[in-house]
């Protein structure tokens, strides 16, 4: 069986969250769902072997040959009306050309018969802002775009209002936060400087520990509704539903843009990881594996970056990072 622990820790959450809603519906039957987006498959496979009731097929527009799998456009999917049951796609919206997102949102729902789940990275300042930082210092460490961020940044990310109401109409949406933006962006610029510096050392190889542990029982739920979230999460996860197969209720209203410090502490962290990481590209810090030894400050806010994220995981309120740069705010 797959295990979220040995996915890509990004990828272990947005999968963990539509698992788990996914899991409320009635699984014990025979259900037809589809994937838009979801090459090479992942998501497919963990929902499969989750609900054995369950078959599925993948589509994207990967020009190859698999099981499981078809090569095609998701603003012209090549199926009959209400074809599957459930339509998921994750994290693909917001790499799809903004012309083009209309079209892609209305196939998923045309062929889904009682609902569409699609989790993806939404408008906000402060993620825009955090995903620019992060595209920046990774061109200025390997002279390429980030792999997914980039198209991010060229993109734009989606707008929520507008993905429920083309989602939406007759149908009634249910709204889900999942991985709270302070979180995920600890863990995006570590990452980063994993990759700048080109061995692990035993701060990160404890956080990787950390995060096995929790996902590998899979049973975290990664996902809260719209009237428990106080702060901005990196993804939403938005689910229409047929009025006849309805499972979740209807969110009652938008989230608000969530108040004006809704991003501040995590925009604080990035800002203090992003000087971290520059420096250990002026360093002369290479991928090839050679070590370079960290300043005192950078290995210092390495330290607090693995407490910050123990004291989330705690659920216990943030320290006072976000204080030093003068910016309020919580999860």
């Amino acid at each position: 069986m797959t295990s979220l622990a040995d996915l890509p820790h990004d990828a272990a959450r947005r999968f963990a969250a539509l698992v788990g809603i996914a899991g409320a519906f009635d699984h014990a039957t025979p259900v037809r769902f589809l994937d838009v987006g979801g090459y090479p498959g992942t998501l497919a496979r963990l929902l499969q072997e989750r609900f054995p009731a369950w078959s599925g097929l993948t589509v994207d527009t990967v020009p190859e040959q698999r099981p499981g799998y078809q090569c095609a456009d998701g603003a012209r999917l090549p199926f009959d009306a209400a074809s599957f049951d459930i339509v998921f796609s994750s994290d693909a919206l917001e790499h799809i050309a903004p012309e083009h997102r209309d079209a892609f949102l209305a196939e998923c729902r045309r062929v889904a018969r009682r609902a569409v789940v699609l989790g993806a990275p939404f408008r906000h300042e402060a993620t825009a802002g955090i995903e620019h930082a992060l595209d920046d210092v990774h061109r200025l460490a390997t002279g390429r775009p980030h792999p997914w961020l980039g198209e991010h940044v060229t993109n734009g990310l989606p707008d929520l209002a507008a993905t429920c109401g083309v989602l939406g109409g007759d149908w009634s949406v249910a709204l889900f936060a999942s991985a709270p933006l302070t979180d995920w962006t600890l863990w995006q610029w570590l990452s980063l400087a994993r990759e700048v510096r080109g061995e692990l050392d035993p701060a990160w190889s404890r956080l990787e520990a950390a995060r096995a542990q929790r996902l590998g029982s899979d049973a975290a739920p990664d996902w809260q509704s719209a009237e428990q979230t106080h702060a901005w999460p990196y993804r939403w996860i938005v689910v229409a539903q047929h009025p006849d197969h309805r499972v979740f209720a209807p969110s009652s209203e938008m989230p608000p843009a969530c108040a004006a410090d809704a991003g501040a502490e995590a925009l604080a962290w990035s800002d203090l990881l992003r000087g971290c990481v520059e420096g250990l590209v002026a360093s002369g810090a290479q991928a090839s594996g050679l070590a370079v030894a960290l300043d005192e400050q950078a290995r210092r806010a390495l330290e607090l970056a693995e407490n910050e994220i123990a004291a989330l995981r705690a659920a216990r309120p943030a320290s006072g990072i976000a204080r030093l740069f003068g910016r309020g705010g919580g999860r």
